[in-house]
């Protein structure tokens, strides 16, 4: 049986008052005019989500990775705070290189008004698992609503049983547009999940990690795998006793 890992509530009540705090009180396009975030949903019945992505936490994802591989539909929105969007690009990349463990399919832009994409790829060489840029035909101007970019399955695979895959994200290209702040520079200041806000050329990687998977065994599998200690530790114990009983 699988105990699915619910989000805490209070912890979640938490980070919507402090968002919306935030915003109150410094302005959102202080912290990003450009903000991006990954959302999740389980597509396999050993996959769970601790939390959904935001501008003050990273998307954070369970897998129970001795019953199978486990699969979540990613979902990427936008929200612009001031000025206007003509260009985003996106990287995922596991800092293991070819040694990922982690896939993407099905990158989709359906129903997105970023419609003409530049570059799509993958599952590319160095861990780069998903790449995509994308513009509207016409710029987008600021909304309170978030805008869809684009979805896509992620897929957990390998053998490891424990510990936690991290991907980072960056940009190709940068996010483009028209910035009130600085007219002059097509280049957006931007963010994406849990990372600062930077007016970030082509080639740039945010620091903190956007998506984390922590690998958990079944409870079964821990059981099993604590068995043999556990022996162990009886064995010691009762012959710790016997020898005691001889010596009185």
């Amino acid at each position: 049986m699988i105990h699915k890992h619910r989000p805490h509530p209070i912890r979640h009540l938490v980070a919507v008052l402090g968002m919306f705090l935030f915003v109150q009180t410094y302005g959102a396009p202080a912290f990003a005019q450009v903000w991006a975030w990954h959302t999740a949903t389980p597509l396999t019945p050993n996959a769970s989500v601790d939390q959904q992505g935001s501008f003050l936490t990273s998307l954070d994802l369970r897998c129970v990775k001795s019953l199978g591989d486990c699969s979540w539909s990613i979902t990427t929105n936008v929200r612009i705070f001031n000025g206007t969007s003509t260009l985003y690009g996106i990287w995922l990349r596991d800092p293991a290189g070819n040694a990922t463990t982690v896939s993407v399919s099905q990158t989709s832009i359906a129903g997105s008004p970023y419609s003409q994409i530049q570059i799509l790829q993958e599952n590319a060489n160095n861990g780069f698992v998903s790449v995509i840029e994308a513009g509207p035909p016409a710029a987008l101007g600021a909304s309170p609503d978030p805008i869809f970019l684009h979805s896509f399955v992620l897929t957990k695979t390998g053998s490891d049983f424990s510990g936690v895959t991290s991907l980072r994200a960056g940009t190709p290209n940068g996010f483009t547009g028209f910035e009130p702040a600085d007219p002059f520079d097509f280049l957006r200041a931007a963010s994406v999940d849990f990372n600062p806000a930077v007016q970030i050329p082509g080639g740039f990687e945010w620091a903190n990690p956007v998506i984390n998977i922590t690998n958990v065994p079944e409870p079964t599998t821990a059981a099993m795998l604590l068995a043999p200690a556990l022996l162990l530790l009886r064995r010691r114990h009762t012959r710790h006793r016997y020898d005691q009983r001889r010596r009185s």
